[in-house]
């Protein structure tokens, strides 16, 4: 997946960062996509331990065709690129965080919630259906990558490397100016996402980083009128198996529902990374995702990413997805290029 950058100028008390990112996919018999992002950030300090953040996203595609019923050329349930399709410009992060205590900060506005979701490992990989693992990603309105949602965030580290975060969203997420700011649990509904995590502040030894969570909603779904409840549990492990040179590092993850409510109900991962093949600051990864569904369809995902910087802002990242559905096999691979500033 893509992950942002920052710079800043010494002269401006802003800080501005952004992102450029093209990906052209195929599975090889003829159907192709081409998905486009952009992504604009400004932060700016406030007060005493207030920062601002204001980003801008922009989504845009070419040539893409709806195949078979689905957006993605190998017809998966998981949609194995994490690009959103579309045309369109969104208010990605319109939000205050304040530090309140030494270790423990607020946020409050629009923003996303993939901090949950996306880890220094797994982040190479995109089969995780738009940053969300499908269990939420195709059943709710999750404040996820392409559209956010009003929500307060409150982060506590209670001693050094162990965190507990929690979000508190409105139920329904979008990707329209009109409704970020809504804010309407008698019609949207809530979500809510808590986590522990651990991480030890120094990445050169065998601790990694250990989290385990519980997201709930009572929330309209895509397509319904009322509002449904659902409870997930998740849990997701980044653990370091070499270091030196060439470093790996394993990672594996599962979220579990209820299989009436949600219609991808089980997701689990399992995956590794090797750092520095062939060039300095690359990543080689392959990763097995596998999903279940409440109509009876089982989905798993073997895919290969190779991420490599080409000059200090500029990365070149092929993949190529072997996808097995309910017995049926495709093959898909694309090329994504992205630029950092």
């Amino acid at each position: 997946m893509c992950v942002m950058a920052s710079a800043q100028d010494k002269a401006l008390p802003v800080e501005f960062s952004g992102i450029v990112c093209t990906e052209v996919n195929t599975n090889f018999e003829g159907r192709w996509n081409n998905a486009n992002l952009m992504f604009l950030t400004a932060k700016a300090p406030l007060w005493q331990g207030a920062t601002f953040t204001g980003e801008l996203g922009g989504f845009h595609d070419i040539g893409m065709e709806k195949h078979g019923g689905w957006w993605s050329v190998a017809n998966d349930r998981q949609y194995f690129t994490n690009l959103p399709i579309g045309n369109f410009l969104t208010l990605s992060q319109f939000n205050i965080t304040q530090q309140i205590l030494d270790n423990l900060s607020a946020k409050f506005g629009v923003f996303k919630a993939g901090e949950f979701f996306v880890t220094p490992t797994n982040s190479l990989f995109l089969n995780t259906s738009i940053v969300t693992p499908p269990v939420f990603g195709n059943r709710w309105y999750m404040p996820c990558y392409h559209q956010q949602a009003l929500g307060l965030n409150l982060t506590w580290e209670i001693v050094p490397g162990l965190t507990v975060k929690n979000s508190l969203f409105n139920g329904v997420a979008s990707r329209q100016w009109s409704r970020v700011f809504n804010f309407r649990p008698g019609h949207d509904g809530i979500m809510d996402i808590a986590q522990v995590i651990y991480k030890d502040a120094d990445d050169d030894n065998y601790i990694g980083e250990y989290r385990a969570g519980i997201a709930y909603a009572d929330a309209l779904q895509p397509g319904q009128i009322d509002k449904h409840k659902s409870t997930a549990w998740m849990a997701h492990i980044d653990q370091p198996v070499v270091t030196g040179a060439y470093p790996v590092a394993v990672t594996l993850g599962g979220v579990v529902s209820k299989e009436k409510v949600n219609y991808a109900y089980q997701y689990y991962n399992a995956g590794a990374v090797v750092k520095n093949v062939l060039l300095p600051g690359s990543r080689l990864g392959v990763n097995l995702c596998r999903a279940y569904f409440s109509d009876g369809v089982h989905e798993s995902d073997v895919e290969v990413e190779y991420a490599l910087p080409i000059f200090k802002n500029v990365e070149i990242q092929p993949g190529v997805h072997f996808i097995r559905t309910s017995g049926e096999s495709t093959t898909a691979a694309l090329v994504r290029a992205s630029i950092f500033f």
